[in-house]
This record gives structure tokens, sequence and C-alpha cells, in this order.
């Protein structure tokens, strides 16, 4: 019994001593109250900011273990999967190269289709806007003054994509029937004549004579193995291989069917894109909002914009200016009576859509066809380069600026870097492409740069960088000093004088 009541006294002696001690503990709660949140607060996050954290719960008399998932281990653990398949992409790149290869040009033919109707709905959407926006809504509301609804706005895009359609396909056939009409013969006759073209030089080159006879008997021997050249390519190659050719020329012709119909399911899917465009390009915004922040995804459609109007602006203006350089092309060489007056105008109208040397690219090859026809008399040649600088030279300072304006805003040497740079990567297509994807990287590094020297607090005017030597702490761009002109002395009398009697004595 001793034993049993040994921890009842004990206790009743801590209860007498928490009596007597009540009203320090009681300030020393009141004190430590905030100290107390603090503590609850910073276990209340140890349990979130620990590895999946462990709580218990009691269910049903049953005590079961809760993780608590942390945001932040979410985030680390995406970043690792994100690492991991950057890597395994690097690795895949690096020693699949020609799988990839493949692997993209297989998916680039199934969706060939769907690739020709985006572009031939951004093509047709200028002409759908002008034809929307400047003759049928005005016609409709203005005129008509009809009520703007919802199945009124339905009825003017039904009949703005059928007008914008008609058009295209007029146009293509206008182009098709200029093709089989006027260059398919020339190209027929020129073909035909070839051999009598490569008569006609060798016996202007044969006529030419020089007071050296060993460059004579050059010319002579160069000549000679030349016409060899081009007769045993043309007895040998041409009629021994002639299985391939027609197996090749079959390849092409059901390669041609496959285009056509690529084509055909393009012009199909570009009239649903330009029915719902403004649909397409709002749920595509929503995606861009959904996913980024409001300021990056306002940079984002920003950059969009911009780009969508670098690309049309350059585009459409290129291709009217091409169309009236053609056109002016036509009717020259017509009243000229240059020979292939269709065929050359084409070449040089499609050569246009290249920036810079399109031009020359044009000129060089059409000289040389002329020139072909009749070696013996050049001047038709000669006038036609003549007429084809002073065409340049009126697309270069009247109609281009007046049609393209500052469309890309890239110097000159700008351009032909984009030109040799994307030529080289995409060919033709390139050196069409290249400029306006060049000035739209161009205007990106720009806004980013001049942004951090704005957060910097320096200016972005460039003139100001040309003579600097430094910024100061305050941003000011110290410019290097300015050299002072030498004080150029006149020579004195006594210079004057032994310089005379330099003269003298020599």
């Amino acid at each position: 019994m001793r034993e049993m009541d040994k921890p009842q006294v004990d206790q009743e002696n801590e209860r007498e001593s928490i009596l007597q001690n009540k009203p320090d503990i009681d300030e020393m709660l009141e004190d430590s109250d905030q100290a107390e949140a603090v503590i609850e607060s910073a276990n209340a996050t140890e349990e979130t900011v620990a590895d999946p954290a462990q709580a218990t719960e009691e269910t049903g008399g049953r005590k079961r273990t809760v993780i608590i998932w942390n945001q932040n281990f979410i985030q680390v653990g995406l970043i690792l999967l994100f690492c991991s398949m950057l890597v395994l992409l690097f690795y895949y790149l690096l020693f699949h190269t020609d799988a990839l290869k493949q692997n993209f040009a297989h998916l680039n033919r199934i969706l060939l289709p769907v690739l020709v109707g985006i572009a031939l709905a951004y093509v047709m959407t200028p002409l759908l806007n002008a034809i929307e926006r400047r003759i049928l809504k005005p016609l409709y509301y203005q005129k008509l003054k009809r009520k703007e609804t919802d199945r009124s706005g339905r009825v003017i895009r039904y009949l703005s994509v059928t007008a914008t359609c008609t058009l295209f396909i007029l146009a293509l056939w206008l182009v098709l029937k200029m093709l089989i009409s006027g260059i398919v013969p020339s190209v027929g006759n020129l073909i035909s004549n070839f051999d009598v073209y490569t008569s006609n030089a060798i016996k202007w080159a044969n006529s030419i004579s020089f007071e050296d006879p060993d460059v004579n008997a050059y010319l002579t021997l160069a000549i000679d193995s030349v016409s060899e050249s081009i007769s045993e390519w043309f007895n040998t190659d041409i009629f021994s291989k002639s299985t391939t050719i027609l197996k090749n020329l079959s390849l092409g012709m059901m390669s041609f069917g496959k285009k056509l119909l690529d084509f055909v399911v393009g012009f199909i899917i570009s009239v649903y894109l330009l029915n719902s465009k403004e649909v397409l390009v709002g749920r595509f915004k929503k995606i861009i909002y959904a996913a980024l922040s409001r300021k990056k995804a306002n940079d984002v459609v920003d950059a969009l914009w911009y780009t969508h109007q670098t690309f049309s602006g350059f585009l459409t203006g290129k291709f009217v200016d091409s169309v009236i350089i053609g056109l002016l092309c036509f009717i020259g060489t017509t009243l000229m009576q240059t020979p292939y007056a269709a065929l050359v105008s084409l070449i040089i109208g499609i050569t246009n859509m290249i920036p810079f040397f399109g031009p020359y690219i044009g000129a060089i090859p059409t000289t040389l066809l002329i020139f072909m026809v009749n070696p013996s008399h050049p001047l038709p040649a000669l006038y036609f380069l003549i007429f084809i600088i002073l065409l340049q030279q009126l697309d270069g300072n009247v109609i281009g600026p007046k049609i393209l304006g500052k469309s890309t805003g890239l110097e000159g040497f700008w351009v032909i870097f984009a030109i040799t740079l994307f030529g080289g990567i995409w060919g033709l297509f390139g050196m069409i492409v290249g400029v306006p994807f060049f000035a739209v990287l161009y205007n990106g590094i720009r806004v980013t740069i001049n942004g951090k020297l704005a957060k910097k607090g320096y200016t972005n005017d460039t003139k100001q960088y040309m003579n600097a030597i430094r910024v100061d702490e305050d941003g000011i761009v110290i410019q290097k000093p300015e050299a002072e002109p030498e004080k150029i002395r006149p020579f004195s009398r006594k210079t004057k004088k032994t310089i005379i009697k330099k003269d003298k004595t020599s």
C-alpha cells in the first residue's frame, strides 16, 4: 500500500507547486503565445516541405499513413524528367540522324496535304479580307441596310470564300493556259533547235581569230573537244539510257499525279481553314494564355503578330512586284521582237521573287539563250541585257519601294547574309523565305537586347555606341574624344631658301 500511495503523494506535491507558481506560468504563457504560433506554423511547413511527408489518420479505429505531396517536390520531379528526355533526345540526334531524317521525311509526306492547305489559306487570306471588308460588308450592311447578325456574317463569309476560291482557280487556269499556249511551244522549239544553236555557237567561236597562233590552236582544240563531248552525249548516253529515261519519266508522271492529288486535298483543306480562320486563331491564343503567364503570353502574341505582318507584307508585296516586272518584261521583249518573249518574261518574273540576287539569276541564262539563237548577230542579246538593267533599276528605285516599303527593316548586308544562309539550307525556297524569316529573328534579338539595356538603365541608341569607350555608373555612354586636326604650318622663308639651294646643288 505504501508503494502504491507514493505516486499519489508525488502528484499532490506537483499540484501544490503548480498552484503556487501559477501567476508566473500565466505570464510566461501570455508572453509565449506568439512564439507558439510561430512554432506551429514552422511545424506545418516542415510537414509540407519535407520529402513527401507522412501523416497519420484514424479511420474506423485504424491508423493509416497519408503521404502529403509537396508542389516543390513535383516541380523537381518534372525538371528531372525533362532533363532525362533532353539527354535521350541528344543521344538520338547524335547516333540516329539518318533514322530521324527518314522519320521526318515520312511525316512530311503524310502531312503534305495539310501543309499545302495551310500555305494556300495563308496566301489567299489577304484576298479574302479585301473582298469581305471592302466589297461585301459595305454592300450588305450599308447599301442594302441589313442588320449585322451571326447569320449574316456566316453568309458573307461563305460568299467571300467562294469568290476567293473562284478567283484563285481562274488565275491558276490563266497561268496554265499561258504556259501551254506560249511557253511550251517555245521550250519545244528550243529543244528541237538546240543542235542548230550549238552549231551556230561553234561557228561563231571558230570565226574568232587572234594574232597569236597558239591561242587559235588552243581555241580550236577546245571547241572540237566540246563538240565531240556533246555529240557523244547525244549518241551514247541518250540512246543507251532510253529505257532508264522512259522509266524515270513514268515515275515522274506518277509522282506528278500524287503531287496533284495532294494539291487538290490541300485546296479543300484551305477552304475549311478560310471559313473558320478566326475561330482557329482564337483557340490557339487560348492555349497560349492558358499555358503561359500573362506577360509571356502577351509577348508571344506580339511576336506572332509581328511575324505575320512581316511574312504577309513581304511575300504579298514581292509577288505583286514580280507580276508587274514580268508583265513589263513581256511588253518590252514583244516590242523589241526578242525571241522566246513569253519564256524569258516568265523566268524574269519568277527569279524576281528572290531579293537582291534574283535579277542577276534571271538575266544571265535568258541573255545566253537569246544570244545562242543567232550568235552572229549579238545585238538582240545586248539590247535585252540593257533593257533588263533599266527594268531592274526601275524596280529597285520606284516600284519596289512603293509596294514593299520597309517590310523587313534589314540592311543590305543582312539581306545578302539571309539569302546565302537559308538558300544553302533550303535551296530556292530558302532564298525566297529567308529574308522575312531572318527579319523576324533579327527583330527578336533586337527587342531582347534593348530590354536588357533598359533594365540596366543604358540607352539603346546605336549611334551612342559607335565611338563609345565605356559606360559610367550613371549609365551615360562615354564617347571617344575626337582627335585634334594637325596644324599645317606653311614653309618659312628659311626653309624655302634651303630647299631651293638643295635643288640647285643637285
